[in-house]
């Protein structure tokens, strides 16, 4: 009986050794791994950021272009006449010359009038109506003697769909004696907006024209 209990307690004591064993394994690989791990952070905080990791790069933001305004800008001044709905009676067109060029491939046109204007009030501002349609170039007025007036600036008066022409000089009523000449070159898109110049479409015979 004694031996048996003998090699029970002594097989007991062989367990509890190998648990022993065992702890100090993990224990010792957890050290290894770890004071490996601080080893290789130290040499990559130390090697003056030659490592792979590196610091992203921010470029700077890409700035567009500013849009092109044209010859006659758009306007919020209001200092003016043309802030009223309807045209003045002391500007009249009498007569226009108009000649469109419909580019029906690429959906656009170009093209220029010619105003004759009967001006019975002195000023310095010519307005008229626009709308879907760009001023391609500087407006030119001459006088009922045929002489040409500067033209100071041009710009669209959205909020009542005007272009607005100022001179640098007052133009004089010209009291039915001969007219003002106002020469505009224009642009603009075929749309289907039905406003202005546009492009349509219909059908006659099952074919669409």
């Amino acid at each position: 009986m004694i031996l048996e209990e003998g090699e029970g307690s002594k097989r007991y004591c062989i367990k509890r050794k190998h648990v022993a064993i065992i702890c100090a394994v993990v224990v010792g690989v957890g050290l290894i791994v770890g004071l490996s791990v601080g080893l290789t952070r130290s040499c990559d905080s130390t090697d003056g950021g030659q490592g792979t990791t590196q610091a992203p790069s921010h470029r700077p933001p890409t700035l567009s272009p500013p849009q092109d305004q044209g010859v006659c800008p758009a306007s919020e001044d209001e200092s003016g006449g043309w802030k009223n709905f309807r045209l003045p009676d002391f500007i009249n067109p009498v007569h226009y010359d108009l000649e469109v060029k419909p580019l029906l491939e690429e959906d656009t046109y170009t093209g220029s009038v010619n105003i004759s204007i009967n001006v019975s009030s002195p000023t310095r501002n010519l307005w008229l109506h626009l709308r879907e349609t760009r001023i391609t170039q500087l407006p030119v007025l001459r006088k009922p003697s045929g002489e040409q007036v500067k033209v100071r600036r041009c710009f669209e008066y959205k909020k009542q769909e005007y272009v607005v022409v100022e001179t640098e000089e007052e133009l004089a009523p010209n009291d039915g004696k001969g007219l003002y000449h106002l020469t505009m070159e224009f642009a603009g898109q075929l749309n289907g907006s039905l406003v202005g110049f546009y492009r349509t479409t219909y059908v006659e015979k099952g074919q669409i024209k």
